[in-house]
């Protein structure tokens, strides 16, 4: 399979049962068979290589996606483990992707897959510390949700994929009266991985394709398609985080640097980075602004040597400056959440190698408005992935994920009350 100057697309087989996937790579065009391939020329699994593309940007970072993958391929590889691994929702394998939070509770989003490979999407909502399910209505084809934002209580707007033909599609549902239902969006939507709302009339939606960095502007009732600025090739947006309708901050890559994009109600502007701290590449996965002049992002950055360390980024309404960037120590960071200037939870994982050796643990890292500190928390089962965050109040937070326990993949939720962190029960 022949890909552009950009990316290559390497087919890679056995990791969910013989359904083929796929992994964006930069500036080399090679075509493999198996997982070794995909590794060999990525990182680590669920980093660069985002296998299962739960994120389909071309480096998106710590997707559930990778973890149901990798838990797949070692579960069906022991006998009998794939039928004591059926789940709920007749899955095989299931995590969430996506949360926001407000007062009344949580709502998070994500997807499961089936025995047969089939990918569905999921949701559940976090009410009075307990979470339920919700019931979701049935579909032709295979979906995948991916983020969500919540402008109103019991209002959701959640994004995502349709896997369908060679590239994935835009897909998005809408949470209303309790109810789930599929949104129209445009014949040409490209996968969407980030979603904003200011309110129930406004949101941007980000995502990623080849030539450009598509968005979608919701209005309450229709989207209406756009694009962010050009940026040197290859770029893309993976994440974006709305204070008003006249100001949002988007962020991904560009070349081998991290890109931020700034939105003033009318047009984009591509925000200059400075240098990387050591050859190689850094990539923006997540991003929380409280106003226009504080953001925070994250992300991970990869060495020439195939390395893996964290980055931490500040927006002070000007410039955009490192808080931190950690010398390779396979951390990836892919969510964060702020309530303030001197308040984000940063949510990732940390694995010394490919997650089927050396299998990843979740990561949380707390900043209190001059530097970033890990939080420490227990083991939490053989394997375990944070991805996103969303805070109420700087002692309320819910991270979400996945894990795998034993035989079962499922999902992963978090919680920090300012003091300490916690494991929510979530039903699988």
């Amino acid at each position: 399979m022949v890909s552009d100057s950009r990316s290559a697309l390497v087919t890679t087989s056995g990791l969910d049962q013989g359904k083929r996937l796929d992994c964006h790579l930069r500036y080399t065009s090679v075509e493999r068979e198996g997982e070794r391939g995909c590794l060999e020329r990525c990182d680590w699994l669920g980093l660069s290589c985002p296998l299962v593309s739960g994120f389909v940007s071309r480096r998106r970072v710590l997707g559930t996606a990778a973890l149901i993958a990798s838990a797949l391929m070692v579960a069906t590889a022991m006998p009998g483990v794939a039928a004591a691994a059926a789940q709920p929702s007749s899955s095989v394998a299931s995590g969430m992707t996506g949360v926001s939070c407000d007062s009344g509770g949580c709502v998070a989003v994500g997807y499961g897959q089936s025995l047969s490979s089939n990918s569905f999407p999921m949701a559940w909502r976090l009410q009075s510390g307990a979470w339920t399910e919700f019931p979701m209505p049935s579909m032709s084809q295979q979906h995948r949700l991916q983020a969500l934002a919540c402008p109103e209580f019991g209002t959701c707007i959640a994004v995502g994929m349709t896997l369908a033909g060679t590239h994935p599609s835009g897909f998005a549902m809408e949470l209303s009266s309790g109810t789930w239902q599929a949104l129209d969006l445009p014949v040409d939507t490209p996968a969407l991985t980030s979603i904003s709302c200011v309110s129930i009339e406004w949101c941007l939606a980000v995502g990623s394709k080849s030539d450009a960095a598509p968005v979608e502007i919701w209005n309450g009732t229709t989207w209406t398609q756009s694009t962010a600025a050009e940026a040197p090739d290859p770029y893309g947006l993976d994440a974006i985080s709305c204070t008003s309708e006249i100001f949002c901050m988007a962020v991904g890559f560009s070349e081998s640097t991290p890109l931020a994009e700034s939105w003033d109600g009318s047009s984009w502007t591509v925000l200059t980075e400075s240098s990387t701290l050591y050859m190689g590449s850094e990539d923006l996965n997540s991003v929380s602004c409280t106003a226009s002049s504080f953001c925070a992002a994250v992300g991970t950055s990869h060495s020439c040597c195939g390395g893996l360390g964290s980055i931490q980024m500040q927006w002070d309404g000007t410039t955009w400056t490192y808080g931190k960037v950690s010398a390779p120590s396979q951390i990836g960071l892919g969510g964060v959440a702020c309530t303030g200037a001197t308040n984000c939870l940063a949510v990732g994982a940390r694995a010394p190698g490919d997650l089927e050796h050396f299998p990843a643990q979740a990561e949380v890292e707390l900043w209190n408005g001059m530097k970033w500190a890990k939080l420490s928390s227990s083991r939490i089962g053989a394997v375990s992935q944070l991805g996103a965050v969303s805070c109420s109040r700087p002692s309320w937070c819910a991270a979400v994920g996945g894990v795998t326990v034993g035989k079962k993949v499922g999902p992963l939720a978090m919680r920090w009350n300012g003091a300490a962190l916690a494991r929510f029960g979530v039903p699988d």
